[in-house]
């Protein structure tokens, strides 16, 4: 318990380090219903002109956030050993590296809310987007407070397909429902990433982004990890 204790410490700090001397623009997606097609429109989108990176499998357990930004494996079965190594590889990378701003987005579902804020120990969050949860709402008001106006709640419900609004310019009538939905909230996404990217997208932009998402890949990953999270 010593060692692991230290070892969350560690990488929290480590990781901090990382997002400020890359200057590294760090999107978080946090919840569980569409975090995952949010995701790849976001990143499909910064990729068409910035460095930007993701995690391209789920993050429930404590260290995955932390090993993620570090751009180290974050699965959870890696051994104290092995999370020693990753330490002193990702301290040694820092005292080396050489600054390089770049986006990274992470989508996460915590199980504990001690986890939860562990998580959010790591306050050097560019955007914090809160999409529906899969189970009961741990996000405390005393964290949403304590990221202030960085955060993003989407009030979005998976069998109602959102929209465009009045204030909505763009419409996809090619677009299926789910992807007129993740579309949609792209959309609603855009003045927050506007500013932190300096650069507005366009409606091409935003239908190239979404369309390249592989929906059979996406939808078979959720169905997989649907059932992973009830068999526990």
């Amino acid at each position: 318990m010593i060692i692991r204790n230290y070892i969350k410490k560690i990488l929290a700090r480590l990781a901090i380090r990382a997002l400020r001397k890359y200057q590294t623009k760090l999107i978080v997606i946090y919840g569980w219903d569409f975090a995952e097609g949010l995701r790849e429109g976001i990143y499909n989108l910064l990729d068409l002109k910035v460095n930007v990176r993701r995690n391209t499998e789920p993050i429930t357990w404590d260290l995955g956030f932390p090993l993620a930004i570090l751009g180290q494996n974050y699965s959870s079965n890696l051994s104290n050993l092995k999370l020693l190594i990753i330490i002193a590889k990702s301290y040694l990378r820092l005292l080396i590296a050489k600054k390089n701003s770049s986006y990274t987005i992470i989508n996460l579902h915590a199980k504990t809310v001690e986890t939860l804020k562990y998580w959010f120990s790591i306050e050097d969050i560019a955007l914090l987007i809160i999409v529906p949860l899969k189970t009961t709402n741990i996000v405390s008001e005393n964290l949403e407070l304590s990221i202030g106006k960085k955060i993003l709640k989407l009030d979005l419900r998976p069998e109602i397909l959102i929209n465009p609004g009045p204030s909505t310019k763009y419409n996809f009538p090619h677009l299926n429902s789910l992807q007129q939905q993740i579309a949609n909230l792209v959309i609603t996404l855009d003045k927050r990433i506007e500013l932190i990217h300096g650069h507005k997208f366009n409606e091409d932009e935003i239908y190239q982004a979404i369309t390249k998402i592989d929906w059979e890949k996406y939808l078979l990953a959720k169905i997989k990890n649907n059932l992973k999270e009830e068999n526990r």
